[in-house]
């Protein structure tokens, strides 16, 4: 009798061990599907997620596996090639890709480096730049760590050399829950929504994380570098501008994409104009121009910029816009400071963009004393085309029409729209792809337009000419017959 009860008594030991064992793999299964992935929440948020898919957050690290990343249909063209001494089964992940530039990983997970073919840069259609390759951190070593998970992937653990790394992959500094930026690096892990979806106390966080990523170590601080904004700085550019007191959503929809024409910016009407409606724009070659267009000049640079040769001298060009938004009419101004590592700010705090910066780009022939002189007029008129004259017909669409005469030899026009003021190329190419010149390469007013180019030192045959004007493409043939 006793040995039974011993027998039954070890027994039940065994089994409550095995159950507190259970209990706690249950927990640490628990812990471990806190990030329940995007894919569950496309279960029920499918439009949201949709549009989500669409913008560049969910593509800040993609892995690769033999091939190029893919992106979704009618946003980045991607990524047509690893780097040229590399192939893509040299390469583990992908970082970005969408809108403006690409970086690499090795199969260990480092970060590919040095002095050309390390990253690459995207086609801008604003800038008018073509897409090409250009160093990374070339006083690096060979290979970078990579430890920016913070802001490129969901549920991202920092660990360190030592590991655990992502893949085992000694080169990546951590782990995540999945790649890019995803709906939980945003609203939170979401294990318990998904267990009670109705309760709400157990939702996803909406407070807004922008700050989290576009911001670097100090927020006091806009960092810059080379003349330009550093690019991930527009949270420290939003509280040292006017609308510091806004959220980011005063102005974006979170979900959806601000570049490939996606709808991530409200419009001007849900935005500038409700608060600054009697500030119109009076000066009537100007009328086609948005409140974004001098307010949130591109002083920052994320992959490219331009050179643009003025009155002034050389002003630079980037590709990313400015959120500081308040322009300094002193021609004496300068944004940056002596050490050109930061914006400088004036005594409450507030940061300013040369006016140079603002309105050279496109009045070339000036300088900036003109600029400071005449920017005024915008708003009011001054000596510049009075208000009530009659505005200018700008198209309702981008438009490129077909050229003529066509055939033709050896002189022929292509007309085409614009409906903004943009920077507008236009080139000509062969049947196979082959730029053979190109017409146009600046910025031009919205309005109907005219190029006329003579194809002296062609030969007969068929062409395509291509327009770009923003994130707006189109081709058309046309044949010269000599």
């Amino acid at each position: 009798m006793i040995a039974k009860r011993t027998w039954l008594h070890r027994l039940g030991v065994g089994l409550l061990a095995a159950g507190m064992l259970i209990l706690v793999l249950g927990s640490l299964q628990a812990y471990a599907q806190n990030y329940v992935g995007s894919g569950v929440c496309k279960t029920c948020h499918q439009n949201i997620w949709e549009d989500y898919m669409k913008s560049g957050h969910p593509w800040k690290i993609q892995k690769v596996e033999g091939a190029p990343p893919t992106y979704p249909e009618g946003t980045s063209p991607g990524v047509p090639n690893p780097p040229s001494d590399k192939t893509w089964n040299d390469i583990s992940y992908v970082i970005g890709g969408f809108g403006w530039k690409a970086r690499f990983m090795d199969t260990e997970g480092y970060i590919l480096t040095g002095d050309s073919n390390r990253q690459y840069n995207l086609a801008n259609a604003a800038l008018g730049t073509e897409a090409g390759w250009v160093g990374y951190d070339a006083a690096e070593a060979p290979r970078k760590p990579y430890t920016c998970g913070s802001c490129h992937t969901t549920g991202w653990v920092a660990t360190g050399q030592d590991g655990p790394h992502q893949d085992n992959l000694p080169g990546i500094y951590g782990t995540w829950a999945e790649p890019g930026v995803r709906c939980e690096a945003c609203h939170g892990p979401a294990s318990e929504h998904v267990s009670a979806p109705l309760d709400s106390t157990k939702r996803p966080s909406t407070e807004e994380r922008c700050g989290k990523c576009h911001s670097r170590s100090d927020p006091q601080v806009i960092d810059a570098k080379g003349g330009f904004i550093k690019h991930h700085e527009q949270y420290e550019e939003l509280i040292a501008s006017p609308h510091k007191a806004f959220k980011c959503q005063t102005c974006h929809r979170p979900h959806k994409s601000t570049i490939y024409d996606l709808g991530g910016f409200k419009g001007e009407d849900a935005t500038c104009k409700t608060c600054h409606a009697d500030k119109q724009i009076k000066i009537q070659e100007m009328a086609n121009l948005e409140c974004q267009d001098c307010h949130m000049a591109r002083v920052a640079k994320s992959a490219v910029a331009i050179t643009v040769q003025t009155g002034a001298g050389p002003i630079g060009v980037g590709d990313i816009k400015s959120h500081i938004f308040s322009i300094s009419d002193d021609p004496n101004f300068s944004m940056f400071a002596a050490d050109g590592k930061s914006v400088v700010k004036d005594a409450n705090g507030n940061a300013h963009i040369e006016i140079g910066r603002v309105c050279l780009r496109c009045h070339t022939s000036h300088d900036v004393a003109w600029a400071a002189q005449n920017a005024e007029a915008v708003h009011t008129g001054g000596t510049f085309v009075a208000a009530e004259e009659p505005s200018v017909d700008v198209p309702q669409a981008y438009n490129l029409y077909q050229n003529y005469p066509n055939p033709f030899n050896p002189t022929t026009t292509i007309p085409f729209d614009l409906k903004k003021s943009t920077v507008v190329k236009l080139t000509l190419h062969t049947v196979t792809g082959k730029q053979v010149a190109v017409l146009t390469n600046e910025r031009l007013p919205a309005g109907h337009h005219e190029i006329t180019f003579s194809a002296d030192g062609l030969p007969s045959g068929v062409y395509v000419y291509r327009l770009q004007a923003g994130h707006f493409t189109a081709s058309r043939k046309l044949t010269l017959l000599k």
